[in-house]
C-alpha cells in the first residue's frame, strides 16, 4: 500500500475553496474564496447571484429590516 502524503498547504487551501465554492448561488461562475494567514482560515466566502435575480419584494422587505435596525441605534 502506497504511504499516504499530506497536501502542501497551498493544495489543501486550494481543496477547501474547491468545497466553498459549490455554495456559490451565481449561475455565470462558481467561484470560493479562502484568506489565510499563518496556516489559519481567517475567512471564505463565495459568489452570490446578483440582486436582479431576487424578487423585488424580498429585496425591499431585506431593505426594510435594515433600516429598521439601523434606526434603532
Amino acid at each position: 500500500m502506497p504511504e499516504y502524503q499530506r497536501p502542501s498547504w497551498d493544495e489543501y487551501f486550494m481543496e477547501v475553496c474547491d468545497a466553498i465554492a459549490k455554495r456559490a448561488t451565481c449561475d455565470r461562475g462558481r467561484s470560493g474564496c479562502v484568506i489565510a494567514k499563518d496556516h489559519q482560515i481567517l475567512v471564505t466566502g463565495y459568489v452570490g447571484a446578483p440582486a436582479a435575480a431576487f424578487p423585488k419584494s424580498m429585496i425591499l422587505t431585506r431593505l426594510i429590516k435594515f433600516f429598521i435596525l439601523m434606526w434603532r441605534f
